[in-house]
């Protein structure tokens, strides 16, 4: 864990509950990292249930207990509640070895944590070391910033009906927003804390317009984070085969937060989001050069919206089955080049 990074909390956290819930929610999260891949491959030899219904059935197991929560050893109580569930009872020798795996190490964490030698909420500064870490390397050797790019405190509020976001970061401020909800999303969220900090920082502190709009920063420049996880996941290694679990693990969150919410991305959204993949496909150089103008773009309202209609056309020579001609066009013109300002066939 990370030691590096500032993190602060909201006046709730006073409570010795409710840092209790939030510290046993952070032991569930970092037990089940680290034991993810021993139960996806047990479950996996085994057959039902799938390593992502078990996960399921603790998330939902720890949103219904979390608000009686006082002190951090009924972790326990609440591993026993959900080990002792009727829909484990099938369960075989290597799922259940994997999920020992998990409760001896949140018996691990609730014992240092009482002699006061680790705190959980080191899982917040390594996801937030990480997510930016992640966002700093894409920036500097895939996009080429040369910038100065930092990382930020981490706030840290209490909403338990998960009414507000679950993160959220603006530049200007020069912080980021982490929320602790007690809700069946969450538990899928937190599991994925560095990479939902990741597009914090990739999305919403790297631009420098702080008026591009949720579009271009939730379609086209989240899916150019999501095409470099997928990307990763196809390699055949051990690391590759984890990368898809954690990439699961992040759909699967953001699925049940959109349920949450009772909200889907726009169409325009999804546009950006198939244009960024078309982009990629078409020609990998011309695409990261785009995503460096976007990102370099100064801070201005009118540019912002210039980029916005420049990224809608483009769209349209997609629908249109030209979009490979612009692309080429791109191609075969120096770096110095502005792709933005030259749509047009």
């Amino acid at each position: 864990m990370v030691q590096g990074s500032e993190i602060f909390f909201s006046d709730e956290f006073q409570s010795p509950a409710v840092k209790a819930q939030l510290e046993i929610f952070l032991i569930f999260a970092d037990s089940v990292r680290a034991q993810l891949a021993p139960l996806s491959e047990a479950t996996e030899r085994e057959g039902a249930p799938e390593w992502h219904e078990i996960l399921d059935i603790l998330a939902a197991h720890l949103a219904q207990q979390l608000p009686n929560v006082t002190r951090i050893d009924q972790a326990t109580s609440i591993w026993n509640q959900f080990s002792n569930d009727l829909k484990l009872s099938s369960l075989k020798t290597y799922t259940r070895v994997a999920l020992h795996g998990i409760e001896t190490r949140i018996g691990t964490w609730v014992a240092a944590m009482h002699a006061q030698k680790q705190h959980s909420t080191q899982y917040l500064k390594w996801a937030n070391h990480s997510g930016f870490r992640s966002a700093e390397h894409l920036a500097a050797h895939q996009i080429r910033l040369l910038r100065v790019f930092t990382l930020k405190p981490l706030w840290v509020r209490f909403d338990p009906k998960g009414e507000e976001n679950h993160a959220s970061a603006y530049r200007s401020a020069g912080v980021v927003h982490w929320a602790f909800q007690v809700q069946k999303h969450s538990f899928w969220g937190v599991l994925v804390a560095d990479k939902v900090l990741e597009h914090e920082y990739f999305c919403h502190m790297l631009p420098i317009n702080s008026f591009l709009s949720s579009e271009i920063r939730e379609g086209f420049l989240d899916r150019v984070l999501e095409l470099e996880h997928a990307s990763a996941a196809l390699v055949e290694t051990t690391e590759g085969y984890v990368e898809s679990r954690w990439s699961f693990v992040l759909q699967r969150f953001r699925n049940e937060l959109s349920r949450h919410f009772s909200e889907s991305a726009s169409f325009l959204q999804w546009q950006f989001r198939n244009l960024a993949q078309a982009l990629r496909i078409l020609n990998r150089h011309c695409y990261w050069r785009l995503l460096r103008e976007i990102l370099n773009a100064e801070d201005d309202l009118d540019l912002a919206r210039a980029i916005e209609s420049a990224l809608r056309a483009l769209c349209d020579y997609q629908v249109q089955g030209r979009l490979q001609d612009v692309v080429g066009r791109w191609a075969a013109s120096p770096d110095s080049y502005k792709l933005l300002d030259n749509i047009g066939l």
